[in-house]
C-alpha cells in the first residue's frame, strides 16, 4: 500500500531550488513537504566520492562567493572553500600567458600587460568593464544583445574577445558563439569581479546537503518521481500526498504534471584524470585554450586549489571540451600542452551532461503560477530566472514567498 500524507505546500525536485523553497517555507513554520525521484538531493550539483579518494564532481563546477542568494541559504565558513585566483593563464603560442586581475592580486599586474592576448587598449577596457558591469540600470540598454555583439561595441578587439572571453565565457554559458544574452554576462561578469570561483572541501555536493541539513528530514521524501497530479493529490511511486499548493520545482516534473515544454538546454562534456603531483603542472589558476583549435577548451587543476579533493601525491585535473571526445584523443591533445609525461596521467572519469545549463539568449520570462484544475500550480528553478546556482536558489526563494503570499491575496 502506498503511504498517505497531507501538507499545505507540497515541492517536486529536491534540486537547489527545491532546497530554497523549503528553506524559506520552514522558517515560516509552514506546514510542506518535498519528493525528489532520485535517490540524492541536489539536482545537477552533485560529487561523486571514489574509492582512491577524489572528490569528482559531476561536471566542472564551481561556486561563485559573490553570489547575493547565498548568504540566505549558507554557512560558506563551514563549507572550508578555497578559491581559484581570479582571472585566467590562456595558452597561445605553445604557452601559457596569465590574464589576471590587478585590483585584486597586484603581482598579475606585469603578465597581464605582457599578454599577447590582447592590446594595451583592451586590458584597460577590461577596468572599464569591471565598472560598468557594477550598475544595474545598464542592463535595459543591453535587451537584445548577444554576449558578442556587446563585447564588440564595448570596443574590445576581435583577438581579446576570441582568445579570452570566448574560451572563459564558452565554458561558463557552454556555448563559445557567445549568443547568450549580454544581460547574463554582464550579471555574471559583476560577480565574478567581486567574488571568487570556489570549491568546498567536500565536493560541490555539500552545497545541496548543507541547506538540506537544516530541513527536517522526515518532511523529505527520496526515490519518490511523480506520476501524477489529480485535483489536490500527487502521486508518486511510493506515496499518495494530498496539498493545497503545489510547487514544481523541476524541469521534469514541470513537463510531466503541466505538460510544459522541456527548456532548450546546453550540453557539457568533461574529463577527470589523477596525475603525479610531482610532476609540477598544478596551477591556482583555470587554464584556457586560446585558439580555436583542438577539443580542449578548460583545464582545472582542481586539487591545486582544494587539496581535499585527491589523495596524497596526486593531483585531480578537470579537462573541459567543445563536445564529447575520446580520452585518447584528449590525452594526446594534453601531450602538445605539457609533453610525454601526460601519458601516466590516469584517467577517472567522463562527464557527458546533456542538459546541463539552459539557453539563455534572452532574459526568461516565464510566468511563476499556473491554475491546474482550480488549484494553484507554482513553478521554480534557474530556467525561470538565470541558469546558475544564483538563479536556482533566488528561483526557489521567490516562488516560496509568492506562495506564502497567495494566502492572503
Amino acid at each position: 500500500m502506498p503511504e498517505r500524507f497531507n501538507c499545505e505546500y507540497l515541492i517536486v525536485g529536491g534540486g537547489l531550488s527545491g532546497l530554497a523553497c523549503a528553506s524559506i517555507l520552514e522558517q515560516a513554520g509552514a506546514d510542506w513537504l518535498l519528493v525528489e525521484g532520485s535517490s540524492e538531493l541536489g539536482g545537477r550539483v552533485k560529487t561523486d566520492r571514489s574509492f582512491e579518494g577524489y572528490l569528482l564532481d559531476r561536471g566542472f563546477q564551481v561556486l561563485t562567493t559573490s553570489y547575493p542568494a547565498l548568504s540566505s541559504f549558507l554557512d560558506l565558513k563551514a563549507l572550508k572553500l578555497r578559491s581559484f585566483a581570479p582571472g585566467a593563464e590562456v595558452y597561445w603560442g605553445n604557452r601559457f600567458h596569465r590574464i589576471g586581475d590587478p585590483l585584486r592580486k597586484w603581482e598579475a599586474l606585469l603578465p597581464t600587460l605582457v599578454a599577447p592576448v590582447g592590446s594595451l587598449s583592451d586590458k584597460l577596457k577590461i577596468l572599464k568593464l569591471v565598472k560598468y558591469c557594477l550598475n544595474p540600470q545598464h542592463q535595459e540598454a543591453l535587451k537584445g544583445l548577444s554576449t558578442e555583439e556587446f563585447l564588440s561595441h564595448f570596443g574590445f578587439s576581435q583577438k581579446l574577445i576570441d582568445r579570452f572571453f570566448r574560451p572563459f565565457f564558452g565554458g561558463v554559458f557552454l556555448e563559445e558563439q557567445l549568443s547568450t544574452s549580454a544581460q547574463k554576462f554582464v550579471s555574471l561578469f559583476s560577480y565574478f569581479s567581486r567574488g571568487l570561483a570556489s570549491l568546498p572541501a567536500d565536493g560541490m555536493q555539500a552545497v545541496p546537503e548543507q541547506i538540506a541539513s537544516r530541513l527536517p528530514a522526515e518532511r523529505i521524501k527520496i526515490n519518490s518521481p511523480a506520476v501524477s497530479w489529480k485535483k489536490n493529490l500527487l502521486e508518486t511511486k511510493i506515496s499518495k500526498i494530498k496539498a493545497k499548493y503545489l510547487i514544481l520545482a523541476s524541469w521534469e516534473a514541470q513537463n510531466k504534471i503541466l505538460g510544459l515544454s522541456l527548456p532548450p538546454c546546453h550540453s557539457a562534456h568533461s574529463f577527470s584524470f589523477s596525475a603525479p603531483s610531482k610532476q609540477g603542472f598544478g596551477s591556482n589558476y583555470l587554464r584556457l585554450n586560446g585558439s580555436s583549435k583542438g577539443f580542449i577548451q578548460s583545464i582545472a587543476f582542481v586539487s591545486s586549489v582544494q587539496k581535499t579533493y585527491a589523495p596524497l601525491n596526486r593531483e585531480l585535473v578537470t579537462v573541459s571540451t567543445r563536445c564529447l571526445t575520446s580520452v585518447g584523443i584528449v590525452l594526446e591533445e594534453l601531450c602538445s600542452w605539457f609533453g610525454d609525461s601526460v601519458k601516466q596521467w590516469e584517467h577517472l572519469k567522463t562527464d557527458d551532461i546533456s542538459r546541463a545549463l539552459p539557453v539563455e539568449q534572452k532574459p526568461f520570462a516565464r510566468p511563476d503560477i499556473f491554475e491546474e484544475k482550480g488549484f494553484l500550480v507554482f513553478c521554480s528553478g534557474d530556467h525561470t530566472e538565470t541558469g546558475s546556482i544564483q538563479g536556482a536558489l533566488s528561483s526557489g526563494r521567490k516562488v516560496a514567498q509568492l506562495a506564502l503570499g497567495s494566502k492572503v491575496c
